[in-house]
C-alpha cells in the first residue's frame, strides 16, 4: 500500500508541476494577446493618421495644381495667346518652366509655338533649337540692358 501512496503523491506532484507549467503559458499566451490586440490598435490609428495625411497631401496637390495652371494661363494671356493651343505634356513643361522662374523661356516656346513648333517631345525644343534659343537669350538680355 506504501507504494501506492508514494506512486499516487508522485503523480499528484507531477500533476501539480505540470498544471503550474500549463498556467504559465496560457498565463504568457494572455500577455501576447493583449499586446497583440494594442499593436493591432495602434496600426489601425497609424493606418487611420495615413490616409488622413494622404487626404490632405491630395488636397495641396490639387491646389498647388490648380495655381500652376492660373499661372501657366495668366502668363499666356499677357501674350494673348491662349492655352488650348497647348497639349497636356506642353503644358506641364510651360508650368516647370514658370516654377523655376526662366519668363525668357516661357516667351521663347510661346514665340515657338506661335509658329507651329511642337514641343511635346523628350527632349526640350530649346536644346533641339540651342543656337536659335540662345540668340533670342542674347537679344532680350539686351533689350532688358537698354
Amino acid at each position: 500500500m506504501k507504494r501506492y501512496e508514494l506512486r499516487k503523491e508522485e503523480t499528484k506532484q507531477r500533476l501539480d508541476a505540470l498544471e503550474k507549467r500549463r498556467d504559465d503559458f496560457y498565463s504568457q499566451m494572455g500577455e501576447m494577446e493583449n499586446e497583440i490586440e494594442d499593436m493591432w490598435t495602434k496600426a489601425t490609428e497609424m493606418q487611420e493618421k495615413l490616409v488622413n495625411f494622404k487626404k490632405k497631401g491630395d488636397v495641396l496637390d490639387s491646389y498647388m495644381e490648380f495655381l500652376e495652371n492660373q499661372l501657366v494661363i495668366e502668363a499666356l494671356e499677357a501674350q494673348s495667346y491662349s492655352i488650348e493651343n497647348f497639349d497636356l505634356a506642353e503644358k506641364d513643361r510651360l508650368m516647370v518652366v514658370l516654377r523655376r522662374g526662366e519668363d525668357i523661356l516661357f516667351d521663347w516656346y510661346v514665340q515657338k509655338k506661335k509658329e507651329g513648333y511642337e514641343f511635346n517631345q523628350i527632349e526640350p525644343l530649346h536644346k533641339i533649337l540651342k543656337e536659335d534659343y540662345e540668340d533670342y537669350y542674347n537679344q532680350r538680355i539686351e533689350d532688358e540692358d537698354t
